[in-house]
C-alpha cells in the first residue's frame, strides 16, 4: 500500500493498483467521524482517478441508520455523478446487522444511480482487489 491515513472511523489506503481501501473501526462509529471518513475517501477517490473503492466491514459493529441514509441520499450520489465513484467491493462482517446494512447500502445505490457492487463474504481482500480490477 503506498498510502495509509488513520481516522477516527477507521482508516484509508491507497492499493498498488490505485483502489481506494476503507476501513471502519471495530465498534461503535459515530456519525460524524464516519462523514470525515468517508468524504476523505471521496478526495482519494478523486486523486487516485481510479472510480473503484473496496469498502472493510469486517470488523464493523455496523452503523446508525443516519449514516446508511447519508452514504445513499447524500455522498453516494456525490461520488458517482462527479465521476469519481463506479464500483464498489465490500468485505462483510460476520455480524448479520453489518450484512444488511451493506447489502441494502449496495442494492440502493445500484437501483437509484447504478453503481456496480459486489459483495465479498469469508473472502480475502485480495479476492475483491482482483474483481475491482
Amino acid at each position: 500500500m503506498s498510502l495509509v491515513e488513520a481516522h477516527a472511523a477507521g482508516c484509508l489506503a491507497l492499493s498498488p493498483q490505485g483502489v481506494v481501501m476503507l476501513t471502519l473501526e471495530a465498534g461503535a462509529v459515530g456519525l460524524e467521524a464516519a462523514q470525515e471518513l468517508f468524504e476523505r475517501a471521496l478526495t482519494l477517490l478523486k486523486r487516485s482517478q481510479r472510480p473503484k473503492l473496496l469498502l472493510d466491514l469486517r470488523y464493523s459493529a455496523g452503523y446508525e441508520p443516519p449514516l446508511l441514509n447519508w452514504l445513499v441520499l447524500d455522498w453516494a450520489p456525490r461520488a458517482i455523478a462527479t465521476g469519481y465513484l463506479r464500483q464498489v467491493a465490500v468485505l462483510l462482517a460476520t455480524l448479520p446487522p453489518v450484512r444488511l446494512q451493506a447489502t441494502q447500502f449496495c442494492l440502493e445505490t445500484q437501483r437509484r444511480y447504478g453503481l456496480v457492487s459486489r459483495l465479498f463474504c469469508a473472502q480475502p481482500p485480495a479476492t475483491a482487489l482482483e474483481w475491482l480490477a
